[in-house]
């Protein structure tokens, strides 16, 4: 069973967050439509960023080969 019940029944998330180390930048993205998400909001490593009823806050991230 999926989350909406039916067996072989797919449904996305209603967000994702994709984040990329090695550019340093994040992406939020939001109202999946016919396996695409139409809403896509940038941002970069440092920003907060809302993610449906949350905001993450990116400061933490660290990029690929940055110390800490």
């Amino acid at each position: 069973m999926t989350a909406g019940g039916r067996a072989g029944a797919t449904r996305q998330p209603p967000f994702r967050l994709i984040v990329d180390p090695r550019t340093g930048t994040v992406e939020v993205r939001s109202e999946p439509r016919e396996g695409r998400y139409s809403g896509k909001e940038p941002y970069i490593l440092g920003d907060r960023a809302p993610f449906g009823p949350w905001v993450v806050e990116t400061s933490e991230f660290r990029r690929y080969g940055e110390d800490g």
